[in-house]
């Protein structure tokens, strides 16, 4: 049993393929810097920690911004469809 806060190899490579990234080094532990492609292929670099407690997600700025953009267009699309706007 890992203990609370700790994280294996394989569960920080699964919650980079649940945001279509690749883990592209090991995971030591939280602090440790790893390089992951995210998933437009630009080869990042950050702690797990990091990327966690203030990124919440593992993409490059481009990739953040179309993210944000998709959900303020289906938040828009959401309030017509309520009002029937």
């Amino acid at each position: 049993m890992v203990a609370k806060g700790q994280y294996t190899q394989d569960e920080v490579k699964s919650w980079f393929e649940s945001y279509q990234c690749r883990l592209l080094s090991s995971y030591v532990n939280q602090k440790s810097e790893l390089v992951y492609s995210c998933k437009c292929g630009k080869e990042m670099h950050n702690t797990f920690q990091r990327l966690k407690k203030f990124c919440k997600d593992p993409y490059c700025i481009n990739c953040r911004r179309e993210e944000n953009r998709k959900k303020i267009y289906e938040e828009v699309i959401e309030v017509i469809m309520k009002y029937n706007l």
